[in-house]
């Protein structure tokens, strides 16, 4: 490689991180788009220094350089043939907040969320978004110029900017801001780049002939969302050069949504807006024709309201198999064609609350719409938007490789000229013999349009850009914009020159040759750039691997990790809840990203065509030794890409060609190795407590010399059950269940399993047992899933008579519990797939099976203590991701003065084995570090700290010296003797 040598040598003196290795190129190659291209390497500065270091060692070398947030981007903005800048990990500073002029100044790296935490403080709110907000950064918000939802309020990013401080392409450092006529003319005099900056807009902007054409090429200025090129006509209509104009000259504000191609920018003045009315309310208008939407636009946008968005029926369609957006679906009646999302916001209830009615009685007198819903209850709300924003992520579930593709997803038309440019869209796409998903941002003249595409076929990308040329011609048709927030990047810019004709296009590439000769800054992207459909991210595999789980859904393991598109929700910030993604929280490195996983094994197999190599395995099976197996991703990620089952599925892949260590071997086997230490428990506890022995055994099995091994039980669980069998009958029972004893509850847990059992009779259940095999949970967690799917399938055999009786199955272990739930559904014999998908439904944690309970009135809060006690909350990561741990806090309320504080936590960091071995142990104490073990601390001792997960309580002993309680050992200490 020409560039390695050069890159060597900078990697010794550049103070920041600097990477070339191959597995972490491939991390880079991407972005939301779809497109790919291998970056030269990748350059993460951590400091203004090291960025100026790096700058100016790139011009000097004439090395291309592309500054990139968090890769969220849809265009293809942040790939290519660069060193890759990565400004979302140290450059994430706040440094001022100016309440009297209300401005704030971050570095780029500043998640928008996060953000807008610090300043609500303040009582102030940056207004612009994107639907990425919980981990896209304002450096790329700036880029991109984004607007989102909340644009009809608060404008676009550009319009936000007050100023910006940059390095330029020769390595100077410069600030941009408003400027008045004088200060303009001072400017003119530098003998700098700068300068030579400023010179160049006075000469092509006091033009006659070339300000006449920009007007005329540029979109309509009624339309805000304008985002092509060079905003050029901003420039042009400032006070400098436009005498009706009050607004500055302010090269800052031109620079948004320039890409990155003409300066990279390190600090970011903002203007921030006063908190919104705290009175909010959603008006859910549901359409059984599409067109309706339309003209219920235009009227509604006569109420002013903050946002007006539209979901239709396809993205809705696709959201019923989303586990996390099932729930997010409670509004939704009958099969609407498209929804509108209409956002409210007063400084009274009453007053919001009316202009909804006003709303809904002016869309029905106008015969709009078939069913109305107000949301005003917080949670609610937050679930619709939600279910909006999962737009971009549920469409890669689409089945089969024809996808619905974001290539004219952008455009943007007056809304006054929406309904006709949708009907002429509509008329091409038919044309092209093509179906289309329409979303996104109505009330701003913008819908986010993907015709359903198959780009691995010559054919399909032929169509894209015959579709994408026809897309062009209708904009232009209406003086629309062919990218409203989304940027040009890869996808769009080769329609620059026909969108504004040649004369005007030529004044854009030199702007680039002012500000940057070289093409240092992101090449290729809004001048001088390649075809729409070269880049393309499209090849697949000959794929070679034995498939042990069910990908019926995906068609096969390559497409179900191609599913990943991008878009990022893996790198949410904290405070947005969940538990994805624990390493990437910790450590944040995108590497521990599913995204980051997904691209390594994607780029692996079609590097290997298929059938990776021993040496290509070490490199995937390394990215994915930070997974925790918390499965967090299936449920959160829109795209429900599945890490945990892909890492299950490689690991046994290796295993039958390589051979399995022993580590992984014996702690998949533990359910046997317990069994065998149960015949003598007093001695195998003695022997793990031993000074010299311990140590040795721990070096053995690569467990940590911090962590505890957990002692076993005197006896097992099912020998408990089998002696007290007599004091476990209940007379006139007010239901059956069958009560799964799960390995761990058996060997260590067996109080638990003995609390649980007390409180099911003591309530009035029966319970019964049958001979089944252990869960199978330590084999999935190690990929031994030969072992696990035979499991699985026995146990499915072993509970027949108990699943055709409709009898449900109970446990207290939420990992095992929870497997018979979910990977036994992919494990099942074809034979065994009616009978698996019943099992799963009646397999309940005996929280969710309490709570429900108790809801349905089987027993009463007067059966337990009136005493008070303070409860805090951790639940299991499967808990959160494949039940809801709602049910647990009010198990735990159903006692009368029991107040219950659920820790606001992902996963504890621990994961069943993963803790335990000395690889991980730093990662996992960071991963609890997080919020579980300080939250814990910080409790009285007189407050109980209850954890259903048997890992989690582990990790909360080790981390805080605090016992954690099962749920069940809680209420059955509080029933009414």
């Amino acid at each position: 490689m020409q560039y390695n040598r050069l890159f060597q040598e900078f990697k010794q003196r550049f103070t920041g991180a600097f990477y070339t290795e191959e597995e972490r190129l491939f991390l880079y190659a991407t972005d939301a788009s779809i497109y790919k291209v291998m970056p030269l390497a990748v350059a993460v500065p951590n400091s203004k220094e090291s960025l100026r270091m790096l700058v100016k060692w790139a011009s000097e070398h004439r090395i291309p350089l592309i500054a990139r947030g968090t890769g969220t981007s849809l265009a293809g903005q942040v790939v290519g043939e660069a060193v890759i800048v990565d400004l979302s990990v140290y450059f994430k500073a706040i440094r001022k907040i100016d309440e009297t002029e209300k401005t704030v100044v971050v570095e780029p790296g500043v998640i928008r969320d996060e953000l807008n935490t610090v300043v609500a403080g303040k009582g102030l709110y940056f207004g612009p978004e994107t639907s990425t907000s919980n981990r896209a950064t304002i450096g790329g918000m700036f880029g991109n110029n984004s607007a989102g939802a909340g644009s009809l309020r608060y404008g676009t990013t550009r319009e936000s900017i007050v100023s910006v401080k940059a390095f330029l392409a020769d390595g100077s450092d410069v600030e941009f801001g408003p400027l008045t006529k004088k200060e303009y003319d001072e400017k003119l005099k530098l003998s700098s780049l700068e300068g030579d900056i400023y010179r160049y807009f006075n000469e092509i902007l006091t033009n006659t002939q070339t300000a006449r054409q920009i007007d005329e090429a540029y979109p309509d200025r009624s339309l805000h969302r304008r985002n092509m090129g060079y905003p050029l006509d901003e420039l042009l209509h400032s006070c400098v050069f436009d005498e009706k104009s009050d607004k500055p000259f302010n090269i800052a504000q031109f620079l948004a949504g320039t890409e990155g191609t003409l300066a990279i920018v390190y600090e970011l003045k903002l203007k921030l807006f006063p908190v919104a009315p705290p009175q909010k309310a959603l008006v859910v208008i549901q359409f059984a024709g599409f067109y309706d939407i339309f003209r219920a636009n235009l009227e509604v946008l006569s109420f002013r309201p903050y946002a007006i968005e539209l979901m239709d029926d396809k993205i809705l369609k696709l959201t019923e198999g989303n586990i996390l957006q099932q729930q997010n679906r409670f509004f939704v009646k009958g099969t609407p064609k498209a929804i509108l999302i209409v956002e409210l916001a007063q400084e009274q209830k009453e007053a919001v609350i009316r202009q909804a009615n006003e709303i809904i009685d002016h869309l029905k007198a106008k015969h709009l719409g078939y069913e109305y819903t107000i949301v005003d209850d917080a949670e609610k709300m937050k679930r619709v938007w939600n279910l909006r924003k999962a737009g971009l992520g549920v469409l890669s579930n689409m089945k089969g490789d024809s996808k619905p593709v974001g290539f004219i997803e952008d455009t943007a038309v007056p809304p006054k000229n929406l309904e006709a440019y949708i009907r002429d869209i509509e008329k091409m796409l038919q044309h092209h013999g093509l179906e289309c998903v329409y979303y996104a941002h109505i009330g701003a003249g913008e819908l986010h349009l993907r015709p359903i595409l198959n780009l691995k076929s010559a054919g399909g990308v032929e169509t894209m850009h015959a579709v994408a040329w026809d897309t062009a011609r209708i904009v232009k048709k209406y003086r629309g914009s062919l990218s409203g927030e989304h940027g040009d990047g890869l996808l769009r810019s080769e329609f620059i020159p026909y969108m504004f004709g040649n004369e005007v296009y030529d004044v854009l590439k030199q702007v680039k040759a002012v500000w940057d000769k070289n093409h240092l800054f992101n090449p290729g992207k809004i001048v001088a750039s390649p075809p729409m459909d070269k880049h393309l991210r499209n090849e697949y595999p000959n794929l070679s691997l034995s498939e042990w789980f069910d990908y019926s859904k995906t068609i096969g393991f390559y497409r179900a990790v191609e599913r990943c598109n991008g878009s990022g929700d893996c790198r949410k910030n904290t405070e947005s809840g969940g538990v994805m993604c624990p390493s990437f929280q910790a450590t944040q490195d995108e590497k521990n990203t599913p995204r980051g996983r997904a691209n390594v094994i994607r780029e692996y197999m079609l590097k290997d065509n298929g059938r990776l190599s021993k040496a290509s395995y070490r490199k995937v099976l390394d990215a994915l030794s930070s997974c925790l197996a918390c499965k967090s991703c299936k449920s959160e990620c829109p795209s429900s890409i599945d890490i945990t089952k892909l890492r299950a599925e490689l690991l046994q892949d290796y295993y039958t060609r390589f051979g399995f260590n022993i580590r992984s071997f014996l702690i998949a086997n533990i359910d046997k190795l317990n069994h065998w230490a149960s015949l003598v428990p007093n001695l195998y506890n003695a022997l793990i407590a031993n000074g010299i022995l311990t140590p040795l055994a721990k070096r053995m099995m690569g467990f940590a010399e911090e962590r505890e091994i957990p002692k076993l039980s005197p006896y097992t669980l099912r020998r408990w059950i089998a002696k007290n069998k007599a004091s476990l009958q209940v007379e006139n029972p007010k239901r059956t269940i069958c009560f799964f004893v799960d390995e761990f509850t058996n060997y260590l847990d067996v109080k638990i399993g003995e609390s649980a059992l007390r409180l099911l009779t003591a309530l009035g259940y029966k319970v019964i047992f049958i001979n089944h095999l252990p869960s199978g949970r330590a084999y999935l967690s190690k990929g031994f899933l030969k072992k696990a799917k035979r499991i699985a399938n026995l146990n499915i055999f072993h509970f027949k008579e108990i699943i055709d009786a409709g009898i449900p199955i109970v446990g207290v272990e939420p990992s095992a519990i929870l497997t018979l739930r979910d990977e036994y559904l992919d494990l099942a014999y074809d034979e065994y797939k009616t009978m698996a998908k019943k099992m799963a439904k009646q397999t309940k944690t005996i929280d969710e099976f309490l709570a429900e309970a108790y809801e349905q009135g089987e027993f009463s809060a007067e059966m337990f203590t009136a005493e008070s006690q303070k409860i805090v909350l951790h639940t299991h990561c499967y808990q959160k991701v494949l039940s809801n741990p709602a049910l647990t806090k009010q198990l735990l309320s159903i006692p009368q003065n029991y107040t219950v504080e659920e820790i606001k936590s992902g996963c504890c960091g621990m994961a069943g084995s993963f803790g335990y071995e000395k690889k991980n142990f730093k990662l996992s104490m960071q991963i609890g570090e997080l919020s579980v073990l300080p939250t814990v601390r910080s409790q009285s001792q007189e407050t109980i700290v209850a954890a259903p997960g048997t890992s989690c309580r582990q990790q909360i002993k080790d981390g805080t010296q605090r016992i954690a309680l099962h749920p069940v050992e809680i209420l059955e200490k509080a029933l009414r003797r």
